[in-house]
């Protein structure tokens, strides 16, 4: 496990990009922004804090921390699994639950369904805002066989940033249980995920979304990529130019393995510049394809 705490102080302007492989752009960059200008930099309320950290399960196995909250005012959890490595296992699954404990978060990861090489890796992180910025916005869906298909949405965007990520992949006992993502970009940002289990097992799919905002000078940039049967892909995040450190909390959004059961993927992610990701598909046959999308959040 790494932990790591950070402060996130304004000295340049919030560049957004568009998220790889999708139609739209997910930051709300394009809405109209109301109320006052962001305090300046000698504020502290300027600052966005973030505490991450880092950890990796093999086999049936479960994952504790306690993640203190940034000193500022409002936080919110949220995880990104950027390795699933089902092994020889056509089961695995995989569950993130957060508990509220007063001064921290409290952090659980579990797997089921493992064989003895089965392995997953990811990054927990803990965003704080201070008080002249709101609360950092969270929905959290789950989304069974029997419901099909479920949507998140945001109040308006005005400029914030959203992010969503997969915290619980339960495939209930089933050798297939594939899953999609679309996202509608506008005043609001609205994003729906299905689930498809052809045996009606009792599958669950846990979705969360968050949405932020970025105080000046804070970088914020969308990631993503579809793998299939072209193989993998690099993504860089050299326009972040020399920060100090990068969080990148990236994972799957959506995977589609009827062709092999035992399908999985893995994000690795340099923190030296151009901050490059490369991501790759594990157990791959003709068919399988895996789509990984989320952001990198430098820290200055």
């Amino acid at each position: 496990m790494l932990a790591l705490g950070l402060g996130l102080a304004c000295t340049e302007p919030n560049p957004y990009a568009q998220e790889a492989g999708a139609d739209s752009t997910e930051t709300g960059a394009d809405s109209t922004e109301t109320g006052d200008d962001p305090p300046g930099c000698g504020d502290p309320a300027c600052e966005l804090g973030l505490e991450l950290v880092t950890f990796s399960l093999q086999g049936d196995d479960t994952f504790t921390a306690q993640i203190p909250k940034p000193a500022e005012q409002d936080t919110v959890p949220i995880a990104a699994i950027r390795r699933y490595a089902p092994g020889q296992s056509e089961t695995f699954g995989f569950a993130i639950d957060w508990t509220d404990d007063g001064d921290s978060w409290g952090l659980e990861v579990t797997t089921s369904g493992a064989a003895a090489n089965s392995r997953i890796e990811g990054v927990a992180v803990v965003i704080g805002l201070g008080e002249d910025f709101p609360a950092p916005e969270l929905h959290e869906l789950e989304i069974s066989t029997a419901d099909g298909c479920g949507e998140l949405e945001t109040d308006a965007l005005d400029g914030r940033f959203f992010v969503d990520t997969v915290e619980r992949y339960d495939p209930g006992g089933a050798e297939v249980f594939e899953f999609s993502r679309t996202a509608t970009v506008g005043e609001t940002a609205a994003v729906e995920y299905c689930v498809s289990q052809p045996e009606q097992l009792d599958a669950t799919l846990g979705v969360k979304l968050i949405a932020f905002s970025v105080p000046e000078g804070a970088l914020a940039v969308a990631a993503g990529a579809v793998l299939d049967s072209g193989g993998g892909a690099n993504e860089s995040f050299g326009s972040l130019g020399n920060v100090d450190e990068v969080v990148h909390l990236i994972g799957a959004r959506a995977l589609s393995e009827a062709s092999e059961p035992a399908l999985g993927y893995a994000v690795e992610c340099s923190t030296t510049p151009p901050y490059e990701c490369s991501y790759d598909l594990l157990g791959f046959s003709g068919g399988a394809a895996v789509e990984v999308g989320g952001a990198a959040i430098a820290i200055q």
